[in-house]
């Protein structure tokens, strides 16, 4: 498997054997730009991760995680699509089936 690592490794080998940003970002099958950014920051993809706290959109199960988290705790063994039918069951009016993906 060819991981973003590997790529931008490869990128700057070549980049030090030519010394040309085009020519090495070919080689390593990079955008140009891509090649250049990596190159300037001198640090591999997985480096530059950031981790974000933010969530993008309200958390759906906020109001009654806790009687979710008192099932799972009592019957570690149910399966999630056990939990939401149940919480389906019990509040009709904040979950739809809709919502639980397969």
């Amino acid at each position: 498997m060819i991981t973003p690592d590997r790529k931008v490794r490869k990128l700057m080998e070549a980049y030090q054997e030519t010394g040309k940003v085009s020519v090495a970002a070919l080689r390593a099958d990079l955008d140009r730009k891509t090649a250049r950014k990596y190159l300037e920051a001198g640090a591999m993809p997985s480096e530059l991760k950031r981790e974000h706290g933010w969530r993008t959109r309200p958390d759906p199960f906020a109001a009654h995680w806790d009687e979710a988290e008192g099932m799972l705790r009592g019957a570690p063994e149910l399966e999630a699509k056990s939990v939401f039918e149940w919480l389906c069951e019990r509040h009709e009016e904040a979950y739809d089936e809709g919502q639980f993906r397969q």
